[in-house]
């Protein structure tokens, strides 16, 4: 299923505000409840409002795959209890880095996780927590991995301005095929700008058919 639609205002971000696997779908209190349930029919997962480290953009903080969610330093006490009480088959893993926006510096499935240099000491607890390998690595001139890719068990989109070489080295490590593309006609930080799971993704209005069709065949959606 694809869902075309803003969320959150005409320049859309919705990768920075939610994140989902086919284990949790987490969004601020800001999302209205009738989309909250939209999205939860959409991407089969029950779904919980929530905050990170009283922020709303939890998209940017949280990256994870449907075994493991890593949550930064900043997380409150009971925003932590209340994803450890909402998902307690989610082994959750707390990365105490300086960079605190994990979700845009992770790009990962259930086979494999990409992450940037800035999260490098970090490689074990990442690869504990979601029980898959880790390597250390850029794209398109990059080390935002996290915002410029979107990645489910299918495959892969990454920034546009990756090249051949880019797309083999991340489809080594998610161990599913690799293409480029933009999304919200041109915008190249797809994993900022849309979301998705193994059922589900979401765009903004603005993405264009081509975008679509491309995003619809890496994906398999």
């Amino acid at each position: 299923m694809i869902i075309r639609k803003n969320f959150f205002g005409s320049m859309e971000t919705v990768g920075v505000f939610i994140a989902v696997t086919d284990s949790y779908f987490l969004f601020p209190p800001i999302l209205k409840k009738k989309a909250a349930l939209e999205l939860e029919e959409a991407f089969g997962v029950n779904g919980m409002p929530t905050t990170i480290g009283n922020g709303r953009v939890i998209g940017a903080y949280v990256a994870g795959n449907s075994r493991g969610m890593l949550v930064p330093g900043i997380i409150m006490e009971e925003e932590l209890e209340k994803l450890q009480t909402t998902y307690p088959d989610v082994k959750i893993g707390v990365v105490d880095s300086n960079d605190n926006a994990l979700g845009n510096l992770i790009l990962c499935n259930d086979k494999g996780a990409v992450i940037s240099y800035k999260l490098q000491d970090f490689s074990q607890i990442i690869s504990d927590t979601l029980g898959v390998p880790v390597k250390v690595g850029k794209f398109g001139g990059t080390d935002l991995v996290g915002s410029a890719g979107l990645a489910n068990d299918s495959g892969a989109v990454i920034h546009p301005l990756a090249n051949d070489q880019d797309c083999e080295s991340v489809a080594e490590v998610l161990s599913v095929p690799v293409d480029i593309s933009t999304v919200n006609c041109g915008i190249p930080y797809v994993g900022a700008c849309a979301i998705v799971n193994n059922r589900a993704l979401v765009v903004g209005k603005e993405t264009t058919g081509p975008e679509l069709q491309r995003l619809s065949q890496m994906l398999n959606l």
